[in-house]
């Protein structure tokens, strides 16, 4: 769920549906080791979102401007998946970083093709 959602700070927007997305991928990634591979457990810190301050989870994490290195992905998802969180998290990062009244400011189409180019091109290195 998307931190907007989670704290209750206005009305659902495009964003959460961008927020919401990133964090499943990473669930995703976390989750599984591969096709029909699910991991044993999940690591301490996911665990974390499932918690009443998933919020605070999210945004530290988020703050950190190097914490999609530390996802552990197992390594059968290969690069073309942490290029793929790299670039979303700098999407993130990038927006964050502006001040919230600044994000109304904002062009839904514009943030949808820059957050949608990423994942287009990592489906066209995976099908290559």
């Amino acid at each position: 769920m998307s931190r907007n959602m989670l704290e209750k700070r206005g009305p659902h927007t495009y964003f959460d549906d961008l927020d919401s997305f990133y964090y499943t991928l990473i669930w995703v990634l976390c989750a599984w080791s591969g096709p029909n591979s699910p991991k044993s457990s999940l690591p301490p810190h996911i665990t974390l979102w499932d918690d009443d301050h998933a919020c605070d989870y999210k945004n530290a994490e988020l703050s950190l401007f190097d914490q999609w290195k530390d996802i552990p992905m197992d390594p059968w998802f290969g690069g073309t998946y942490r290029r793929l969180i790299k670039a979303l998290f700098d999407f993130f990062y990038t927006r964050f970083s502006l001040r919230l009244e600044m994000m109304a400011e904002r062009d839904p189409l514009v943030d949808y093709e820059e957050f949608i180019s990423p994942i287009k091109d990592a489906i066209t290195r995976l099908e290559g």
